[in-house]
C-alpha cells in the first residue's frame, strides 16, 4: 500500500498539508511564500488579515482554504511580559487524531507515511532563509483548523 491508501476513506480530513494528491482542507502551493507570509504578520500583526475573505485574498496566489471554512481567527502567543510567557498549544480534533492515530498504528509493514512535499523539496537546499519560511508556514498551518 502506498502512504496515500493510508489515509484514504477517512471521516476527518487528515493533517498533511500540501499535497496536492491528498485531500486535504488547505493546499500549500507555495510553503516559502506562505512562511514569509506568517512571518510578516507575526512581526506587524496589524497587516494581517482579518476576515475569512481577507485572508483567501492574500493568500489566494498560494494556497486553497476549503470553502466549509466561513469563519477566521489569529492567535500569537504574548512576547515576555512582566506576568510571563504564554504557551498557546492548540490540540487538533479529537476525531480526527484519533482516526489518524489508528490508522497509523495499524499501517501494514512497508506503508510509508506521507509528509508534504516541502521537506523533499529542501533536501540540499542552499538558501536557508527559504528553508525557514517553509517550515514555518508547515508548522504553522499544522495548527489550523
Amino acid at each position: 500500500m502506498s502512504a496515500l491508501d493510508l489515509f484514504n476513506n477517512r471521516n476527518f480530513p487528515p493533517f498533511a498539508f500540501g499535497r496536492q494528491i491528498d485531500e486535504t482542507d488547505a493546499v500549500l502551493a507555495d510553503y516559502v511564500a506562505i512562511g514569509k507570509l506568517i512571518v510578516e504578520w507575526a512581526k506587524n500583526p496589524q497587516s494581517a488579515p482579518t476576515t475569512m475573505a481577507e485572508l483567501r485574498s492574500k493568500v489566494g496566489a498560494f494556497m486553497t482554504i476549503d470553502a466549509k471554512y466561513t469563519r477566521f481567527r489569529i492567535e500569537q502567543a504574548d512576547s515576555d511580559t512582566a506576568e510571563g510567557l504564554e504557551f498557546v498549544l492548540r490540540l487538533p480534533p479529537a476525531g480526527q487524531v484519533a482516526e489518524s492515530e489508528g490508522r497509523v498504528a495499524s499501517a501494514s509493514p512497508g506503508q510509508d507515511y506521507p509528509l508534504p512535499n516541502l521537506y523533499a523539496d529542501l533536501a540540499g537546499n542552499d538558501v536557508p532563509l527559504d528553508a525557514f519560511y517553509g517550515r514555518v508556514a508547515d508548522y504553522t498551518m499544522r495548527s489550523c483548523r
